[in-house]
């Protein structure tokens, strides 16, 4: 196909483009570059309400799995798979910042500029060394997700 450098793998027809969930909307009209065509028209329109939505489920399912985990599985496959887990941190970050300042931001380097000291933090557990203190991350984790439950309730109060 070529262009492989300007493609992130996500492959969609029209028809598809038109009946998606307007949860996902938003990130996909501010993490995609038109390099052929326009992508909005194509997108089913969304509301701040689907953005809300959107970072409510996100946060629910990334929570359950965080608790999922540290219940069901040994303590050397939670530190194994913790790293992993944080790319979704990202995303949700990002996601919280829009809702709660209008600016979406791309780059993980402006995100952490731009963001409390809490998300910043979180948003660094992506690049922790090897021998990082498990139970005193996944405790900061576990806050910080319960926090962000109650931003949502307040961002949505407002809107």
């Amino acid at each position: 196909l070529g262009n492989y450098d300007k493609s992130c793998g996500f492959i969609c027809g029209k028809d598809e483009m038109k009946s998606w969930s307007p949860l996902e909307t938003c990130q996909l009209l501010y993490t995609t570059k038109d390099v052929y065509g326009k992508l909005e028209p194509l997108l089913t329109p969304f509301t701040r309400e689907d953005e809300i939505n959107y970072v409510k489920f996100c946060l629910g399912n990334l929570y359950h799995e965080l608790c999922h985990r540290y219940i069901h599985r040994p303590r050397e496959k939670n530190i194994e798979k913790f790293r992993g887990t944080c790319k979704f941190f990202f995303f949700l970050i990002q996601n919280l910042h829009y809702l709660e300042t209008g600016n979406f931001i791309l780059k993980k380097a402006d995100l952490k500029a731009a963001v409390s000291e809490s998300d910043r933090r979180i948003l660094e557990f992506a690049s922790l060394p090897d021998d990082f203190d498990f139970d005193a991350v996944m405790s900061e984790t576990f806050k910080w997700c319960q926090n962000a439950f109650k931003r949502l309730d307040l961002i949505s109060r407002q809107s």
